[in-house]
Parts: structure tokens; C-alpha cells; sequence
């Protein structure tokens, strides 16, 4: 059952598109309610509002997990429409279809020399200021994020999915929400969204790797560079702030023998080819190579397992 869930979830997020700004995706929905609820729970006093922000995560985790596991319970009574609901929610947790619809505009923008817009349109796809990136800097942002939300928006939901079923999923792409929307050391956000940044780290960290490891693999299936991507991902994971995204940015960086930066925090890689649009085209590819190598992975310690009971 999970295997076709998964590929009914895929299918349908191939065919249901939601390009960035049409607000019909209930993730951006419960992401907009986040961003504008948050800061009436702030606090003069730290460890008040840390605690006002645990019990803010946690109320929202609960609450659309709670949701989605018993509207899953009332539709068991129908196989199919049992099937259809899980794929569809699922379709909700993951990014495949929105990784090449958010990046298309950017590459476009990229072909006509037209920077300005190619600034705009990389913003759906990181938080830094990109108001002052050039041609270099909005292509390995663009790559950056490719790396970093194979595992953010693709396996880490797959992979709770794979051990908790679909509120696995849900409550692993509610966390990640949460620390986008809150869990930065911003002034503001710094004893709030303390929780949130920690609980993302803590989910994320054992789907990073494993998604690090896909890279390297997708890397000798599509002929990349298998061997630097190992490298570069043991040797430069640890420059990033986070515990977590180091590892699958590193990785691609060194799979596409380029150097990726974010001025003032980390250099990924060695320039050893030029970053140009074609890079990101490349970067896409692993996409759909790391979702069916996790896979067929899945299906292969559920083999093993069967065999070893």
C-alpha cells in the first residue's frame, strides 16, 4: 500500500501544478496563518515567550497531524478513496512538480540576461536578500536550494512517511514550515522561534544524511562527478550554520564540481567548472534519480526485513 501511495502522490503532484503565488497549497496556507499569528503570542520576558513558542509549535503540529490522522481513520471503511486521500495529502508534503515550476522563471530570466526579474523570482526559493545577487550568485542560490529541499520537501517527508505513514509526513513538513516561518536568530524571532529551529534540526538530522548519500549515488547514475561529491560533502558539510543542510548543499556542490556560495556564511566546493544555467539544469536531474533510488531502497530493506522475520 505505501508504494502505491507514494506513486499516486507523485502523479498527482505532476499533474495538480501550483506555480508559486496561487495560494492553493494548504502548506502556504497554514504557513500564511503562522506568519500572521506569532508575534501576538511574543513576550517582554525570554523564557516566557520560549515557552509560549514551544506550546505554539506544538498546538500546530498536533492539531494538523491530529486532523490528518483521523480524517484518514473515517475513510478506511473504502480501500480506494482510503488510497486517494492518503496520496493526495501526501502530494501536499512533498515537491517535486514545484522544484522545476519555481526554478523555470529563474533560468528563464537567467537566458535574457535579465537579472532584475531573475532576483524577484529567486526569492520563492531562499530567504536571503537577494536584492544585490549577480549572475553567479542568483545561479548558486538556485542550486543551493535544489540541494537543500531534495531533503527539506521531498525525502524527509517520504522517509517519516516510510516509518509513521501520512501524519508522519504531515507532522514532518509542519515542523520544517515552522522553522521557516520562525526559526531564525533574528532579534525577534530569536526565544520564539527557538523551539521550532531545534525540532527541525533534530527531524532533519538522520534525512540529511540519507539524502547526502542519495546525492552521491544519484551522482554516479547520471555520470556526475560520484567521487567529489563524497569528498566535498565530508569535507565542507560542517561550513554551513545549520547542523543539517551542509550536507546534501556540499554534496551537490561537489557532484557538479562547482563552487556554490552564501556570501558571509559559507563556500561549498572548489571552482572547478563554471556555474552557468546548465548547472541548474543538471542540479534538477537529481530530483527525480534521488526520489526513485529512496525508493527502491525502501522497498529493498522492507525485503530484507520480511526475510530476516
Amino acid at each position: 500500500m505505501w508504494l502505491k501511495i507514494i506513486i499516486l502522490a507523485v502523479l498527482i503532484d505532476l499533474v495538480v501544478r501550483e506555480p508559486p503565488g496561487t495560494g492553493l497549497n494548504p502548506i502556504v496556507k497554514i504557513g500564511n496563518l503562522i506568519n500572521r499569528t506569532w508575534r501576538k503570542f511574543k513576550h517582554k520576558n525570554p523564557v516566557i515567550e520560549r515557552i509560549t513558542g514551544i506550546l505554539f509549535a506544538l498546538i500546530i503540529i498536533s492539531l494538523c497531524t491530529a486532523f490528518v490522522y483521523l480524517l484518514l481513520k473515517l475513510l478506511e471503511f473504502d480501500n480506494l478513496i482510503h488510497l486517494l486521500a492518503s496520496a493526495f495529502i501526501l502530494k501536499y508534503c512533498i515537491a517535486v512538480s514545484a522544484f522545476f515550476d519555481t526554478v523555470k522563471p529563474v533560468k528563464e530570466s537567467l537566458i535574457k540576461n535579465d537579472f532584475p526579474a531573475a532576483r524577484e523570482h529567486v526569492k520563492h526559493l531562499v530567504t536571503r536578500d537577494t536584492s544585490k545577487l549577480g549572475e553567479w550568485g542568483i545561479i548558486s542560490a538556485t542550486i543551493e536550494s535544489i540541494g537543500e529541499n531534495i531533503c527539506d520537501a521531498l525525502i524527509s517527508p517520504l522517509f517519516y512517511f516510510a516509518l509513521f505513514g501520512v501524519p508522519g509526513a504531515v507532522a514532518c513538513r509542519i515542523i520544517n514550515l515552522l522553522d521557516g516561518a520562525i526559526g531564525y536568530k533574528t532579534p525577534d524571532k530569536k526565544y520564539f522561534g527557538w523551539f521550532s529551529a531545534r525540532l527541525d534540526d533534530l527531524v532533519q538530522f538522520i534525512p540529511a544524511r540519507i539524502t547526502s548519500m542519495l546525492i552521491m549515488l544519484s551522482a554516479l547514475i547520471l555520470q556526475r562527478n560520484f567521487w567529489n561529491s563524497i569528498r566535498v560533502a565530508f569535507r565542507d558539510h560542517s561550513k554551513d550554520d545549520g547542523i543539517n543542510s551542509g550536507w546534501t548543499i556540499a554534496a551537490m556542490a561537489g557532484a557538479l564540481n562547482v563552487e556554490l556560495e552564501k556570501s558571509g556564511v559559507y563556500k561549498m566546493g572548489d571552482p572547478n567548472d563554471e556555474v552557468n544555467v546548465k548547472k541548474i539544469n543538471d542540479a534538477l536531474l537529481f530530483i527525480p534519480t534521488t526520489l526513485v533510488i529512496f525508493i527502491i531502497s525502501l522497498i529493498l530493506v522492507i525485503a530484507i526485513l520480511r526475510i530476516a522475520s
